[in-house]
């Protein structure tokens, strides 16, 4: 690549990723460096939003006991170093309604459907959970899974 062809395209590449063009590279070796880099940066995004697409978002309303909710809240701190650990597992979080201050929303992602239903939920991790925070609920939860559109 001439440095002609450089400098035209420094100007252009600037204004997709927002860095002034003088401080885009102006030799061959570090623009193709510098391509490559942000080549692995849109190739990591677009896996990532690729994999966010096939992945499954677990979502449980827990209505708790009332009266409950702090001793709920933190055996639920206990339990979440249980599920962490099961395969297939990506992340959680946990949400207490504000008009009902007994309910709470469980979010849990997971690689796949079967990485819940069968990996978590039949593994000694899911009996601990079980044993930790099944008591509190009243009704049991309705558990459902979404992906993303």
């Amino acid at each position: 690549m001439s440095k002609s062809e450089i400098a035209v395209l420094r100007p252009l590449t600037s204004v997709f990723y927002n860095r002034p063009a003088k401080s885009w590279p102006t030799d061959e070796k570090d623009w193709i460096s510098e391509s490559t880099q942000l080549t692995k940066h849109w190739m990591g995004s677009h896996l990532t939003n690729r994999w966010a697409r096939r992945m499954v978002l677990e979502i449980a309303i827990l209505d708790v006991k009332p009266g409950q909710e702090s001793s709920f809240e933190r055996d639920f701190s206990v339990a979440s170093g249980r599920i962490t650990t099961v395969n297939g597992y990506k992340s959680h979080e946990l949400h207490r309604c504000l008009e009902k201050p007994n309910r709470y929303i469980l979010l849990v992602r997971w690689e796949t459907l079967e990485a819940h239903t069968e990996g978590f939920r039949r593994s000694p991790q899911y009996l601990k959970w079980k044993k930790l925070l099944h008591h509190y609920y009243d009704p049991f939860p309705t558990v459902e899974h979404y992906t993303r559109v």
